[in-house]
């Protein structure tokens, strides 16, 4: 069994045992001056690689919010479901921050400043009623201005009110990820946030392009007359296609998976990881072990499933937390062994 825990830098370890043949290199064959190589072989060898869960240290995570007249509901699926999100933030180890801004340019009050609730615009690590603050964040009403504009909103808050408002939110070191829920395609100006350079303008925010997401919950494209008053959110997909982001129908009646899966992105947890080699499918074992040094074995089937044709490990339901080391071991097929 596994037994030993594997510490270091690396992400990737190698386990080969020792060459325990006692023939020789060389099998001389009748005659003088012939010989032929003899191979030496390696018996049963063993692959075991290591990946540490949510290895970004700072997480910045804004959400834009339509707060138009027709987003009542899907206001209400977040904060229902909001659990889903946040729990992949308390006790993580990570130093985040959580932040709600509207997509309404028009009223002073809003203009991509960070909605403030009992005196507190973003949450972080040691925010008091996380769970319930960062709702009420959330649930920014339905007054808002019928003209949507998540561009806008987004730079306004990251750029106009950077060192004024919203002082001390965003942090250069931070990965970034960015959420807009809207039932209306994006009517920023194109003069003040040209769409062709907007995907352009995140990703050179930070050193490199995953330390960036758009995710768009919006109306899909394809949506015929049925989707009422709503209009598909062109815009807002082709920024996630460009930026890197999670794309959903918003009218999807259960969120939770969705929060889930948003969770899991603007933290940086995985739910899948992929092997460095092709394995013995009957070989795999996997266990992890928590920043606090306590191991826990997976059981397959049950806890993970191994995927043939991406050559990864998925977690089924419960998945390893921020800042947990997963280990996987395995022998590799004969082809992969060198």
């Amino acid at each position: 069994m596994h037994r030993t825990t594997w510490l270091g830098h690396l992400t990737i370890l190698t386990i080969l045992p020792l060459l325990t043949s006692c023939s020789s290199d060389y099998d001389l064959l009748d005659g003088p001056g012939y010989g032929q190589l003899n191979p030496l072989s390696l018996d049963n060898p063993t692959q075991l690689d290591r990946i540490i869960q949510a290895s970004s240290p700072e997480v910045d995570v804004l959400w834009i919010v339509d707060n138009s007249c027709s987003m009542y509901d899907e206001q209400q699926a977040i904060v229902n479901n909001l659990r889903a999100f946040i729990d992949f933030f308390l006790d993580s180890g990570l130093d985040y921050h959580l932040g709600v801004v509207s997509t309404d340019m028009d009223a002073v009050t809003h203009q991509g400043r960070l909605r403030e609730v009992a005196g507190h615009r973003w949450i972080e690590p040691n925010t008091p009623s996380p769970v319930g603050t960062f709702g009420q964040m959330v649930q920014l009403g339905t007054l808002g201005s019928t003209t949507e504009r998540g561009r806008e909103a987004s730079f306004s808050a990251l750029e106009t009110h950077a060192n004024g408002y919203n002082q001390g939110w965003y942090r250069r070191r931070a990965t970034l990820h960015q959420i807009v829920v809207s039932d209306e395609d994006d009517s920023s100006s194109e003069l003040a946030v040209p769409l062709q350079e907007f995907g352009t303008y995140l990703l050179g925010l930070k050193p490199e392009q995953d330390m960036v997401t758009w995710s768009s919950i919006v109306t899909p494209p394809n949506c015929s007359p049925s989707c009422g008053d709503g209009s598909p959110g062109l815009d807002y997909l082709t920024l996630s296609r460009e930026v890197g982001g999670i794309s959903w129908d918003i009218r999807t009646q259960d969120w939770s998976g969705l929060l889930q899966e948003l969770g899991m992105v603007a933290s940086g947890t995985s739910r899948e990881f992929f092997l460095s080699r092709l394995p013995d499918e009957d070989t795999i074992e996997v266990w992890s072990v928590d920043p606090d040094g306590d191991e826990d074995t997976w059981r397959e089937g049950a806890e993970w499933l191994y995927d043939r044709k991406r050559n990864s490990v998925s977690f089924v339901d419960r998945i390893p937390g921020p800042l947990e080391e997963v280990f996987i071991e395995y022998t590799p097929l004969a082809s992969w062994v060198q």
